[in-house]
């Protein structure tokens, strides 16, 4: 028959059996394709040898299905897609963002290219508000996509199914029907979640293209997320919920992990994120919430978005296969940033760096960060402001005035500056940003006695510990002074 409509689940093996065929032999084979015996065009994936322009079968799309948005020249591809994506910032162009490039990376002395702009040098860029994308192995050039806004691909094959979805069928013969089992064997299949259709070719034949299989044997469906080009952000500080996750069949009970790759064997778990970066999905399989509404804490950075289907084993992170895309955190990266200051001066802290720093961030000076479920923050007594540091630059704050604070080791705690609760609230700046070490005297409130007429010394605890073993005090030096005063940092010199 002509409707064997099968499913399988990306991120695991993928087999069926019970598919028959009239006659059909062991050399017969499948291909999953969007449409059986169009010629091969560009997978769903995030780049291929081609062009944007002219599609190969006329009447499929119109023949010049593609915008161009500018030409320039740079030194790599990587150069080429950033700058995609800064015309794709809505505060630059919000009607006609860019979608795709196409840079050239080599230059062949016989010109084979069949796409536009063949004889640009090496180097040239040119960036799409809308791509028909076409394979051409022969091209000079890479085309990338930055989104699938704008983007129409031409009866691809099954995007990142092992062989392309190609495979040769293993048969058990019952008189003239041939009922085979198809398996890709022990390779994990990790392609987006949609409808697929089975497209066969006889045995004996020529069966090594798209075009080759022409016999529509039914449907295949992948269950998953779709795309896997997701592009999302949280904010290091705040709660992280993912939601609108899209695909085919998603259901509650389906994972995601938050991981630098997806399906590696040998990686350790994304620091200070609630429960390692995992989170069961609700909502049918549509939402992400990380930490049950507990504000993440962990570094700035790109990571990925890794998805497991519910009902198999996601318990280790090589069984989260499926990159669904990136997820990007606001906020500062690396973790121990430390500083230092002298007590008696005014204290600035600078060239902290991370992902998506603003002027409106805040810093704090704490003895500990606060937690996101402890209670309300008490400030450290004698720093300006409550701790609280004056942004003067991205990545740079200071306090205004000098610090008399005792000398010893202290937290800086940073808070986004998207967060209402920043500037007001000390329990907002959950995010602990490094070590600041402030050089001075440990104790003030030291009581010494002298008597009129004597020489007088007074010996002083540089540095000490402690309960938590932090060093209180220290970097004195033979430079340092002392001055009795009636009352210090004004001129009331006792005579």
């Amino acid at each position: 028959p002509l409707s064997q409509d099968r499913t399988c689940v990306s991120g695991q093996t993928c087999e069926f059996a019970g598919f028959a065929a009239w006659q059909s032999s062991s050399q017969d084979k499948l291909m999953l394709l969007d449409t059986c015996g169009l010629d091969r065009f560009v997978p769903n994936a995030e780049w291929t040898r081609g062009h944007c322009g002219r599609t190969l079968h006329q009447g499929a799309v119109p023949l010049q299905d593609f915008t161009v948005i500018t030409d320039l020249t740079v030194t790599s591809v990587s150069e080429c897609r950033q700058v995609c994506e800064a015309y794709s910032s809505p505060s630059y162009n919000e009607t006609d963002p860019c979608v795709a490039v196409m840079y050239k990376d080599i230059s062949k002395v016989q010109k084979t290219a069949t796409g536009p702009g063949h004889d640009w040098p090496v180097g040239h860029c040119q960036l799409y508000s809308k791509c028909s994308p076409v394979a051409d192995s022969t091209s000079e050039y890479v085309v990338m996509f930055s989104a699938l806004q704008g983007v129409r691909y031409q009866h691809w094959m099954l995007p990142q199914f092992p062989d392309l979805g190609l495979e040769e069928s293993v048969s058990l013969i019952a008189g003239d029907t041939v009922t085979t089992v198809v398996s890709w064997g022990s390779v994990y299949m990790t392609s987006a979640g949609g409808n697929y259709r089975i497209c066969w070719c006889a045995g004996g034949y020529q069966c090594e293209t798209a075009a080759d299989f022409k016999v529509d044997a039914g449907s295949f469906a992948v269950i998953g997320p779709a795309p896997l080009l997701e592009e999302r952000t949280c904010v290091a500080g705040m709660p992280c919920v993912l939601d609108g996750l899209q695909g085919e069949q998603l259901n509650d009970g389906d994972r995601l992990w938050v991981q630098d790759t997806c399906g590696a064997t040998a990686v350790s778990p994304v620091m200070r994120f609630p429960d390692n970066g995992l989170a069961t999905l609700v909502q049918s399989g549509a939402k992400a919430d990380f930490g049950s509404g507990t504000p993440i804490t962990a570094m700035g950075g790109r990571y990925r978005l890794c998805w497991c289907a519910h009902g198999f084993s996601c318990s280790i992170h090589e069984q989260f296969r499926v990159d669904v895309g990136s997820l990007t955190i606001v906020g500062p990266s690396p973790f121990s940033q430390d500083r230092t200051c002298m007590t008696g001066q005014v204290c600035m802290v600078h060239d902290f760096s991370g992902s998506g720093l603003s002027g409106m961030d805040g810093l704090v000076v704490l003895d500990t960060c606060a937690a996101p479920d402890a209670g309300p923050q008490d400030p450290v007594h004698r720093f300006p402001e409550d701790g609280r540091l004056t942004n003067v630059a991205i990545g740079a704050w200071a306090f205004a005035v000098p610090v008399t604070a005792a000398g010893g080791e202290y937290r800086l705690c940073w808070c986004p500056g998207s967060s209402l609760e920043c500037a007001r609230d000390l329990q907002a700046h959950v995010v602990d940003v490094g070590e600041l070490q402030l050089l001075g005297p440990a104790q003030l409130d030291a009581q010494h006695t002298c008597i009129s007429g004597q020489p007088c010394l007074v010996r002083y605890i540089h540095s000490e510990r402690d309960s938590n073993q932090r060093r209180l005090g220290g970097g004195f030096g033979s430079d340092d002074s002392l001055r009795v005063l009636d009352t210090c940092g004004q001129a009331s010199a006792i005579p």
